[in-house]
């Protein structure tokens, strides 16, 4: 198709002005020619074969981050967290602090954390964040200077960063 384009683009250095009546019927002249119907008819289904290659994609995208979406956020039938920053473990959450067998310790004694109140937490900043870019955030955690964790969301594509903890 790129080949087809130059070719047409090369015949006159530019394409001609359909306002002028001689190259209005000069376009109507190669819609009769069945070479150049048959040229034209093969664009079109490369076109269409790439519009759909493309929804697919579009489609596969938006299942994959939704899958990611329940992942992070995922509730089990127990009611079970799965760890943001490793994706693989289930967090142990009580009223003083957030844990995961993959090293992740958060003290929230001070916040009175609820597995209700965590999952709350990271679906509104997965879904802000989500209203803006289409690229899955990171998860880590952060020690701060007097030896406390806090758990980050960050994102590489747009730059957006909270505190969920």
């Amino acid at each position: 198709m790129e080949e087809e384009w130059n070719a047409m683009h090369s015949r006159g250095g530019s394409f001609p002005s359909l306002w002028k009546k001689e190259n209005l019927s000069q376009a109507f002249g190669i819609l009769q020619d069945p070479d150049e119907l048959v040229t034209l008819e093969e664009i079109r289904q490369e076109l269409l074969l790439e519009e759909q290659a493309m929804v697919a994609e579009i489609e596969s995208i938006l299942q994959f981050e939704d899958e990611c979406l329940d992942s992070v956020v995922g509730m089990n039938a127990e009611n079970l967290i799965v760890c943001p920053v490793c994706n693989r473990n289930y967090l142990t959450v009580t009223s003083c602090f957030v844990l995961c067998q993959c090293g992740v310790y958060i003290n929230c004694k001070s916040q009175g954390m609820s597995r209700e109140k965590l999952q709350s937490l990271l679906e509104l900043n997965l879904s802000a964040h989500a209203n803006s870019c289409y690229e899955h955030p990171v998860f880590s955690v952060v020690l701060d200077a007097e030896g406390g964790s806090s758990l980050f969301m960050s994102c590489t594509v747009c730059d957006a960063m909270a505190v969920i903890i």
